[in-house]
């Protein structure tokens, strides 16, 4: 639950011109200060064996429109992959295009939670920028952003609606404690933080 980017992105093209798409949005993400981005691609067959790309694999699996309502797992047969961290407290970003047929036709499809973020406008304004990005280098890109900026890059508007998020977190929070609900473990920081200043 929170404040969160959606997207969907696609592209008709060889290997080297998905290649040549990525290529100069990574390189933007990566001057972004305190922002590192990794470009790699990862083949199916060549890698569902080890743990750490099999995960990234079941991520394009359970976000394809290709698996929704199905139970077949279909797995891309090759993903490029760029992955961001867009600021303290945010959820990480993963951009990618993965290519399922023979054809030459590449889709992928993600989310990112800033809400809980530490500088929550810079971060999402950031996510938001490299969306643009990949609009801008050929990738068809469809966002719905729950804060508006995407379609409004309006700062006040974006704001309003994270206060407006802020406050329902808060009456939810509030609600579990009434009915007696006990949290156990520790509570995160970024909880503490949203509540401190909403009461």
């Amino acid at each position: 639950m929170g404040l969160t980017i959606h997207w969907k992105l696609s592209l008709n093209g060889s290997h080297e011109s998905v290649k040549k798409a990525l290529k100069p949005v990574c390189d933007e993400i990566n001057k972004s200060p305190g922002v590192n981005a990794v470009m790699e691609v990862h083949y199916y067959h060549e890698s569902r064996d080890e743990p750490e790309k099999k995960d990234l694999f079941d991520w394009a699996w359970r976000h394809s429109d290709k698996n929704i309502g199905g139970d077949i797992p279909e797995y891309p047969k090759e993903i490029f992959y760029l992955l961001g961290d867009p600021g303290e407290m945010s959820e990480k970003v993963l951009i990618y295009l993965g290519r399922y047929g023979d054809e030459d036709h590449w889709e992928g499809s993600g989310f990112c939670k800033t809400q809980y973020a530490v500088k929550f406008i810079e971060t999402h304004c950031l996510v938001v920028e490299w969306l643009s990005l990949l609009r801008k280098n050929g990738i068809a890109t469809e966002v719905f952003d729950e804060g508006e900026y995407w379609e409004t890059r309006d700062v006040s508007a974006l704001l309003k609606v994270y206060e407006r998020y802020n406050k329902m977190m808060a009456a939810f929070s509030d609600g579990l404690e009434d009915a007696g609900v006990e949290f156990t473990g520790e509570v995160p920081g970024y909880i503490k933080r949203r509540k401190d200043r909403l009461n």
